[in-house]
């Protein structure tokens, strides 16, 4: 019988491919079981798409419309702030998607490469306009592609003009156009970080926040434990970051979703601070909850109310400025 003939780069080429997927392999089991700590990780990594396809068919809290982005990108306006509009992104990115299939190369562009950004920019801001579930950071999906495509259609707008007074007054407004996405930038992330008139702002945490950290840590500067002060901290469906991290130096606090009432449970839900949500108040034994202190807010249409013991209450008075 005649020896049978191999492809030996056929071989190598199946070989490298069988290294690369062990390799990937390996690498996902590691970091999705935290380093092996966690060996259900894996296993949660794939289960995760169950619950973000349900999300993404609309049984979720954040559906809108189909205009949601596009508000928020081109033309975004709430009474008593700025104007927001990135309007010269988009116009340049279709520009860029235009050049790309235009007869003239593009200088110092990978042509094909600029094809694929285009269709890869397009295809992906189909889906997620026409997905009902969105939130604002979804719009990075399909917005990092634009604004690549934009600095193409840029490019490309200089080299198309022939007279140089036409190249210095596109490259000005260019220059102008920029000098304006910076300022919303800085407006987006100084100013208004918290603001209703941001288009970015959804469900963040309210300044407010921090007057209640600052509440709890006087507190716990007249309590005998100081940063042993027990804390017990109740809102429904766990809906309480990020105070955990303010608050983290407080070995003692509790983090609940309801009012423990089973005698089973080892916690005493009456501790000398209680922060609870409205919510769940009326559970509260006024008797053992002390004193109605404060209410902050934690995030917009979402509050906190605070629950001090009667002498601790008496203690951080005593210490108040008259």
């Amino acid at each position: 019988m005649a020896a049978l003939k191999t492809n030996p780069a056929k071989t190598d080429a199946s070989w490298h491919l069988a290294a690369g997927l062990a390799a990937w392999l390996a690498v996902a089991l590691l970091l999705f079981s935290s380093f092996l700590t966690n060996p259900a990780g894996p296993l949660d990594a794939v289960r995760t798409y169950k619950y973000w396809m349900q999300n993404a068919q609309g049984a979720s809290p954040h559906v809108h419309p189909w205009s949601f982005y596009a508000q928020r990108l081109l033309f975004f306006h709430v009474k008593g702030g700025p104007v927001w509009s990135e309007a010269l992104i988009l116009a340049l990115a279709v520009g860029g998607g235009f050049a790309a299939f235009g007869r003239r190369q593009l200088p110092g562009a990978n042509a094909v490469f600029v094809r694929f950004l285009a269709f890869y920019t397009a295809i992906l801001a189909a889906i997620y306009t026409a997905l009902p579930y969105k939130t604002p950071w979804c719009v990075l999906g399909f917005w990092h592609g634009a604004i690549l495509l934009a600095g193409v259609g840029a490019a490309a707008l200089i080299r198309g003009l022939k007279k140089p007074r036409l190249k210095i007054a596109a490259g000005i407004l260019l220059g102008a156009g920029a000098a304006q996405l910076a300022f919303q930038a800085w407006l987006a992330a100084v100013p208004y970080a918290a603001d209703q008139h941001n288009p970015w702002c959804y469900a963040q945490t309210s300044h407010d926040l921090l007057n209640l950290v600052s509440e709890v840590r006087a507190l716990s500067q007249v309590s005998p434990q100081d940063g042993g002060m027990r804390i017990n901290v109740m809102t429904p469906e766990d809906d309480y970051w990020p105070l955990p991290w303010y608050l983290r130096r407080f070995n003692s606090a509790e983090w609940r979703s309801e009012i423990p009432d089973d005698p089973k449970v080892p916690v005493d839900p009456y501790a000398p601070v209680i922060i609870i949500s409205p919510k769940l108040e009326a559970g509260l034994d006024a008797g053992k909850a002390g004193l109605m202190a404060k209410i902050f807010e934690l995030r917009p249409g979402t509050f906190l109310e605070i629950f001090v013991q009667t002498n601790l209450w008496s203690a951080y008075l005593e210490h108040q400025p008259k």
